[in-house]
Order: structure tokens, then sequence, then C-alpha cells
């Protein structure tokens, strides 16, 4: 069985949930985040492969699938590096894969490089060589690299790109879980509870898509509970 398909079953729930000594440190790291318990297994389980293995969290906006590739970022250091999908250049990607040599490569919104930054990619993760050519200049290296995504909507991302990866839904949280997380990370940042409560109630409610960003977001501005509702009625 290739890693691929034991990490989909794993994903899957087949296997048991207690985890072992060996991997509880990897699981720690992802101590800040709320829920999500098989995504965070599965992600320790990845970081412990001996070979690369790529991981893709698929899944709408305010889902903390950005704050997993943060996590992994801040707690592997030099080893890793964070790219914006948005922001990344071939030149770019190119790079900071040769200057830094990261034994992870995590990306926000990976949907979001171009088509011919996703090429780069696909070409790097197919065998880890990168290569590039300028003028009469050729550099190239392999590298072992483990690469982190995050992705919003498949649909702009290259199938080839897609298949490299072990793809990992992470679904919208349910009301009671909306209710239940927003209120545990409003109370760390000490916001008045009336004015939490109101703004999870009115994200959720008149909001398309509830983030837990944007409950932070409005509640951390908000001086009493009435500026909230003016608050969520303004945004876009």
């Amino acid at each position: 069985m290739t890693i691929k398909e034991t990490l989909m079953e794993l994903w899957r729930g087949s296997c048991d949930s207690s985890t072992s000594e060996s991997d509880s440190g990897h699981l720690r790291i992802f101590d800040p985040i709320i829920e999500h318990n098989k995504v965070k297994r599965t992600i320790s389980l990845v970081l412990k492969t001996k070979k690369p293995a790529n991981v893709l969290l698929i899944g709408p906006p305010g889902t903390s699938k950005t704050l997993f590739l943060e996590i992994i970022h801040k707690a592997f250091g030099k080893e890793s590096v964070f790219a914006q999908g948005y922001a990344t250049t071939k030149a770019g990607l190119t790079d900071a894969l040769f200057n830094n040599t990261p034994k992870y490569l995590c990306i926000d919104e990976i949907e979001e490089m171009s088509k011919a930054d996703q090429a780069i990619l696909l070409g790097f993760m197919g065998n880890g060589r990168v290569s590039e050519t300028k003028r009469s200049s050729t550099r190239e290296t392999n590298l072992k690299t483990w690469v982190f995504a995050t992705c919003n909507d498949i649909t702009k991302l290259k199938k080839q790109v897609f298949d490299r990866f072990i793809p990992i839904e992470i679904k919208p949280y349910t009301r009671a879980e909306f209710e239940s997380i927003g209120l545990e990370l409003l109370e760390r940042e000490h916001i008045d509870p009336e004015i939490a409560k109101e703004a999870i109630r009115i994200v959720y409610e008149k909001r398309k898509q509830p983030s837990l960003r944007t409950v932070m977001q409005v509640a951390g501005i908000a001086e009493n509970v009435k500026d909230v509702e003016d608050i969520v009625s303004t945004l876009k």
C-alpha cells in the first residue's frame, strides 16, 4: 500500500483513534486549533513519513486551513518556507527552493498561483528536481520536500497538481461548533461575553460564508453590542 493509500485509510477513520507517544509531539503543535482532530492526526503522520508526502487542505474560508500551515511553518522555522499563492511567481518560487532548500513548503491558496507556477510546482513534486535556465547558465538541485497547501476552489487547480496531493476536506463547522469555538477564541482575547455572543450570532446568520476570522475581526473592534450588527452590515 502506498503512503497516499495508507493515509487515506486513516483519514476515513479505519484506524484506532489513539496516538502513540512518538507522534504526540507533532499532535501537540496543533493545540491552538480547536476540533479537526482527524486532520491533526493525519498531518502528524505525514510529518513522520520518511519519503515526502503532500497534503492539500480543501474547504471554505474560516475553517483553520491557513492556521495549520502557519503552525507547521512556525514549528519548523528555517526548515520551512511559507508562500501565498496569489503572490507567488515562477522566479520567486524557484529562488525560494534554491536559496532555502526547505524540508517543508507551505502554500496558502495554491489555486491562486498562475498556471505557469503550478507547472513548476508539478515538476518539483514529481521528482524533487528544481531547475532553471537563464541565458547561458543553468542551475539544478534535488530536494526532499514535503508540500502542504490550502485550497478554497479546486476547479482553479490543475488536475495534475491536484493528483500529487493527499486531498483532505475540512468541512464547515456546524452552528453549535461555530458558537462553541467562537466563544473559546474570543475568551482568549478577553472580549466582552455579550459582544462575543452577538458577533458569533450575527456573523453566522448574516454572512453567506460564516467565518471565525470575521467573528474575531468584528468582535475585536466593536465597543458595544449594537456596534456588532452595524459593522457586519458594512462588510462586503
